[in-house]
């Protein structure tokens, strides 16, 4: 019991919105009777003895998620849309490490009508035991599998999703407490892997821009600074000492696009998806919150007029110099190894067993070189390629034909608008 005190007063702590009815069942779906029996005496002591002022809600999620699992706090800009798409998670199983909502359909895109319908809200969850979420899930939430999936059950499409592709099952357009959902599943250990691998960098380039998180945990928040950083100094690398500050978002959003077969196949994405990205509403200052932590650990830019960058500046025009502070080599030292690796041999007359930049010539070889910048750009588009193109034709499997052209209709309509849009100006 003091341990459950103790947790009570660390919950106190925070600030949580919306407060709901004690529920006064307990459903054995989620926890067992000896969990049920603590849980009921939880809510005694969080009315009456400890006087917490948070959610119910709230209180059942630390039962509900691993105990390592952190519920993110999110920005004052962001609280409305936090509040909105964190309850969609309580219809999914109880065993998510790690979430967050991203896409149009939560951070609005440039030219984006009002008009139009909602678009499609987008999350990706992780799990540390595949075969079980998709056991509860089957159960749950049936009509989110198609049918084949139904008949081969958790462990087949488990398998599916950890072997093929960028090593997700994306359940697409269902509906989920009033709102058209799109979801991605995707192991933990997997997701930690392609964060500081780039193994595929397909969820790792998703993450290389502003998303909302819902929850995380210490391990997974550390390997996403690892892939920020190595997305910031492969900009850096691809850019001109002197670039402004839209070019550099642009640069490193555009990472995840430059390999991935969609967008060079007629009607398949929107030619200006990297542009609309940067300069949605709000999508610039998601930009510069993301980075500020990585900008600050490395240091090395300044105002092309000599000025410290302390905080970034106007909408986005500033022009922005690359100082000797963050030489090439250096850039280079925060690449994943497999980019490294790809990277090393016409570079390094002797390139070590682990990948790593340590010759004293590769920074003058590589100067020298014009063609760096195409081998950096094949290196990227080779580890992207296979495993979108993979994820494309398993999202035939994964959510069914009848949806798959629904949606693929969705995605032509949406490029053909980006078209006329583009010979009208």
């Amino acid at each position: 019991m003091s341990a459950l005190k103790t947790s009570t007063q660390s919950l106190a702590r925070v600030s949580y919105p919306r407060v709901i009815a004690t529920p006064k069942t307990c459903s054995p779906r989620h926890a067992s009777p000896s969990v049920c029996s603590q849980r009921r005496e939880f809510s005694r002591m969080t009315l009456s003895d400890v006087r917490v002022q948070t959610s119910i809600a709230t209180l059942r999620i630390s039962f509900r998620y691993n105990s390592s699992v952190q519920l993110k706090t999110p920005p004052s800009a962001s609280k409305q849309a936090y509040d909105r798409l964190r309850p969609i998670l309580d219809d999914l199983p109880p065993r998510i490490d790690w979430a967050v909502a991203y896409g149009s359909g939560v951070i609005h895109q440039a030219n984006a009508s009002s008009s139009e319908a909602p678009p499609m809200t987008d999350f990706l969850v992780s799990t540390s035991d595949a075969v079980s979420f998709h056991a509860e899930n089957l159960k749950t939430n049936p009509s989110h599998y198609p049918l084949w999936a139904r008949i081969a059950g958790p462990r087949t499409v488990a398998s599916v999703q950890e072997t093929m592709g960028a090593e997700i099952w994306y359940v697409a357009m269902v509906n989920i407490k009033g709102l058209e959902v799109k979801y991605g599943v995707i192991s933990t250990d997997r997701l930690v892997r392609d964060l500081q691998a780039w193994t595929t960098l397909y969820v790792a380039g998703r993450l290389h821009k502003p998303v909302l998180t819902l929850m995380s945990t210490p391990e997974i928040d550390q390997a996403q600074r690892t892939n920020l950083r190595a997305a910031l100094s492969t900009a850096l690398l691809q850019l001109p000492r002197q670039f402004t500050e839209l070019q550099l978002w642009e640069q490193i959003a555009g990472i995840s696009y430059s390999g991935d077969p969609r967008m060079s196949v007629p009607g398949a994405e929107n030619p200006e998806k990297v542009k609309n990205i940067v300069r949605g509403p709000g999508n610039l200052a998601g930009f510069r919150d993301l980075y500020r932590p990585i900008l600050e650990e490395m240091g090395g830019l300044q105002w092309v007029n000599g000025g410290a960058i302390t905080h970034w500046e106007g909408a986005g025009e500033g022009m922005v110099v690359r100082t000797a502070a963050l030489s090439d080599e250096r850039l280079m030292s925060n690449l994943p190894e497999k980019v490294k690796k790809a990277i090393a041999r016409p570079y390094l007359r002797s390139p070590s067993t682990s990948g790593t930049f340590s010759s004293s010539s590769a920074e003058a070889e590589k100067a020298l070189d014009p063609t760096f910048q195409a081998v950096l750009a094949g290196a990227l588009k080779r580890i992207i390629h296979r495993a979108a193109l993979v994820q494309s034709i398993k999202g035939l499997l994964t959510a069914g034909l009848t949806k798959s052209v629904i949606y693929s209709l969705a995605k032509f309509r949406k490029w053909l608008k980006a078209r006329n849009a583009k010979k009208q100006k």
